[in-house]
């Protein structure tokens, strides 16, 4: 008896968890796809006009993207000071550096971000994340990524 007890007791704490994690699933914006259009694609080519207001889900996702695999060698102002650069012979991009970052359409920064520096003639130690991330989210990274620029930062 304690043993069916016990069985179904954990097959109902399964079906709750379960329960719950479908729930909490049910929050999350699920239409990736319309989150793309809405916001245009990092491969389309958009031309960087420094004006771009990013939708609060496309700020948050890009930020929790940089946060966990950019920061660890950009820094978390993005200065290029990271706890990994110092290891590094070729310190990462300052992102703060308006002048070149604003130079660059979205598209040849989703470039590098894709391809990693090589991809695009920098540096080797670089990688590419264009199997890590999809399109739409190197398309919210390059608009985090614009945020750390003096000019977008004043907005």
């Amino acid at each position: 008896m304690k043993r069916y007890q016990r069985r179904k007791l954990t097959s109902g704490l399964f079906l709750l968890c379960a329960a719950l994690l479908f729930f909490l699933i049910g929050f999350e914006p699920n239409s990736r796809q319309a989150m793309a259009t809405s916001s245009g694609s990092a491969e389309s080519g958009r031309e960087h006009s420094g004006s771009f207001e990013a939708e609060p889900y496309s700020s948050r996702v890009g930020k929790k993207l940089y946060m966990h695999y950019c920061q660890i060698c950009h820094g978390e102002t993005g200065q290029g000071n990271g706890f990994n650069s110092y290891t590094l012979e070729t310190q990462p991009r300052d992102f703060t550096d308006g002048n070149y970052l604003d130079a660059l359409p979205d598209r040849r920064v989703a470039e590098a971000i894709r391809e990693g520096g090589p991809g695009v003639n920098k540096s080797v130690l670089m990688p590419a994340w264009g199997k890590t991330f999809s399109p739409i989210e190197i398309n919210y990274l390059v608009h985090y990524l614009r945020k750390f620029t003096p000019k977008d930062r004043a907005k």
